[in-house]
């Protein structure tokens, strides 16, 4: 597997995909490249990822692999280290660069590349932030366009974690049976429901960063809540460059509380499930882990229109709903919520257990290591 992002930046993808190797590698060999100057922060350290681990786990340098940067294009891994492998998994968050492909190609080296981070979100002019990730999704549609024919040409099969993702990919010619949609899961016994009687809490945990996962939407609920007046609770766990701003928020307003990065299976299961309602102000996602483990603890979300929480929400309207990018919006939306809350607790209880068992037939049963493993095994028969 082959991924610009280490095992130890620890986030919903990086979880997910060490539990897939880690199934994986009871039939296959499997070794995981990253690169060695990966710049982005480290939330574990490395042998807490490997201990047990049924794969092999390197950092190595990464060549270029395209003159554009890295924030269009990731660098690749170099050409003596795909050689001899039998099967490619690569977890992309931008295009694929020519150069990478064209080295699998020369090589005869079936791939599987999966779109975990790459989406195709619409267009949004609300924030800067919007403005910015807009622009960047048009690039990135010219660019899959431009490399359509290498795309179908190759020994390829593409997962997707979302509707849109698979979308455009058939739009750009590419055989449907070659498109496989396999959602990301969560252990749904790990979470529990709890009634929570006495405080109103609502719930955000993901990474804390403006550009992708929309800190800054975020400081304006929190601002906007601090003000509404009512009992409300706005607890945050999670880490990154808005963190500062967001725990000078927690600082200031009692009704905002900044735990940090929690990676305690059995804290974040007691927090997850003494909340109310979980929100979420990405401007770019394909999938949200974080989204399951708060549908896993009963709690209905309200999401931005980005295609992963959208696909995950749009499954069952008790799921939640899906907004704008609009600090209003959330506000008036989270205080419906609340008045439905408080006018019957009993009943929005029953609400968070139908939405826990709905979520798990949804999502729960999805044997995302067995159809992997189909997966690999359909690629490998490209090789042969």
């Amino acid at each position: 597997m082959v991924s610009y992002y280490p095992l130890e930046f620890w986030g919903g993808g990086e979880i997910v995909l060490a539990r897939l190797l880690n199934h994986l590698g009871e039939r296959y060999d499997l070794e995981y490249l990253a690169p060695a100057d990966f710049g982005g922060p480290l939330r574990i350290d490395a042998a807490s990822v490997t201990a047990g681990a049924r794969f092999r786990y390197r950092r190595v340098p990464f060549g270029r692999g395209s003159m554009l940067p890295r924030a269009l294009l990731r660098p690749i891994p170099p050409r003596r280290l795909l050689e001899g492998a039998d099967l490619v998994m690569a977890p992309l968050d931008r295009p694929p660069s020519m150069a990478f492909l064209r080295e699998l190609e020369e090589l005869g080296i079936p791939a599987i590349l999966m779109l975990h981070g790459l989406t195709f979100e619409g267009f949004s002019a609300a924030s800067p932030w919007n403005l910015a990730v807009s622009a960047y999704q048009a690039w990135a549609r010219l660019y899959m366009r431009s490399i359509a024919g290498a795309l179908r040409r190759g020994m390829f099969l593409f997962q997707v974690l979302n509707d849109s993702q698979r979308s455009f990919l058939e739009g750009l010619g590419i055989d449907g049976s070659r498109v496989l949609l396999i959602p990301n899961t969560v252990d749904f016994s790990k979470y529990r429901v709890s009634r929570n009687d006495g405080s109103f809490r609502i719930v955000y945990m993901g990474r804390l960063d403006r550009l992708v996962k929309g800190a800054h939407l975020l400081e304006r609920v929190a601002g906007g809540i601090a003000r509404l007046g009512a009992p409300l609770e706005l607890l945050v766990m999670g880490s990154g460059p808005a963190e500062g701003s967001v725990a000078g928020l927690a600082a200031g307003a009692g009704e905002v509380k900044f735990l940090g990065q929690v990676n305690d299976q059995a804290l974040k299961s007691e927090l997850l499930s003494s909340g109310n309602l979980m929100v979420s102000f990405s401007n770019t996602e394909a999938f949200s882990v974080s989204l399951l483990e708060g549908l896993a603890s009963g709690l209905p979300i309200l999401c931005t229109d980005t295609s992963g929480p959208r696909f995950i929400v749009g499954r069952n309207p008790i799921f939640g709903r899906t907004l704008g990018f609009s600090s209003r919006e959330f506000l008036d939306a989270i205080l419906e919520y609340y008045d439905r809350w408080r006018s019957d607790p009993g009943g929005y209880f029953a609400e968070k257990l139908e939405r826990r068992r709905a979520a798990e037939e949804e999502f729960g049963r999805v044997r995302m290591e067995e159809l992997y493993e189909s997966a690999v095994e359909a690629a490998l028969g490209l090789g042969s």
